[in-house]
Parts: structure tokens; sequence; C-alpha cells
């Protein structure tokens, strides 16, 4: 990645992240050949995608580690999801799995996924059931274990 004129620290970190991303990335992709069920490895890429957005944005927006101008370098770029990060910043789409799971009309997302849909109001059947496009159970605020979504694979651990 060329972040020319940029703090070099920061782009020492970003260059990190992004290295360890790819290559989860790359397994993805190299496992995907060896295993017939392609809707997972659709649903380990979506996710995957979310949790590399998610760690720069949280090192923008939560721990102000990044800097505006390689925020603006890294969207310039399309190394990370303009469009999620922006959904991400309005009240109630805090930890929104993907820009699919939602039609954008003019400012205001519409929800169109299963998984927008808070687990308390769905009927026993939908009740925890993957979008079948995305893999996410549920992304609707408040739904959500430890600021992130709940996936296809995440592990819940019942208290006793």
């Amino acid at each position: 990645m060329q972040l020319s004129s940029i703090n070099p620290i920061e782009t020492k970190i970003i260059n990190k992240v992004l290295h360890i991303f790819n290559l989860h990335y790359k397994k993805i992709m190299l496992s995907e050949n060896r295993e017939n069920n392609t809707k997972i490895n659709f649903w380990k890429i979506y996710r995957l995608h979310w949790e590399k957005n998610r760690f720069i944005f949280d090192l923008f927006y939560k721990k102000r580690i990044l800097s505006t101008k390689i925020m603006k370098s890294l969207i310039s770029n399309e190394l990370i999801d303009k469009e999620l990060l922006k959904i991400w910043t309005l009240k109630g789409y805090e930890i929104v799995c993907s820009t699919n799971a939602l039609k954008i009309a003019g400012e205001a997302p519409i929800n169109t996924s299963i998984c927008r849909v808070p687990l308390t109001i769905r009927s026993r059947k939908t009740y925890l059931f993957p979008d079948s496009k995305i893999g996410c159970i549920s992304c609707s605020s408040g739904d959500g274990i430890k600021g992130k979504p709940i996936w296809w694979n995440t592990k819940i651990i019942r208290s006793k």
C-alpha cells in the first residue's frame, strides 16, 4: 500500500493490520478450493470484512490512534468500506454486519435482512437462523455480544 506523506508510525500500524487481514482472506480463499460449502466461505468473508473494518474504525473513532489523513487515504485507496464505516456512526446501526443487510434510501438506511430484526421480536422459526447471504444472525443494536454482531459461528456461553 502506498500511503505517501503520512506519519510513519501510523503507516507501520495500518500496514501490519492490513497484512494480517489479507493473510486471513487468503486462508479463506485457499480453504474454499478444498471445501465444498461455498455459502460458509462467503459468510467467513463477510465476517472478516466486518472485523477488518471494525478494527480500523475503532482505531480511528474510539482509540484515536489513526489520523484523519490516513483514514482518507485508506478510503481513497478503497482499503476500507467507507459506507459501512459511515453507517456505524448512525444511532441504531452501530454494529450492523454489512451494507448488504440494508437498503440505502437517501441518507437513511432501511433494514432488509432478518439479521436487522431484534431477536426479541422474531418468530420461533427465524429466531436463531442467520441471513442466508451474509451469515449474520443478529446485528441489531442491543442483540450483539461485546459490541459485535452474532454470527453463525459465534460462541455463546450461558451463565449458570
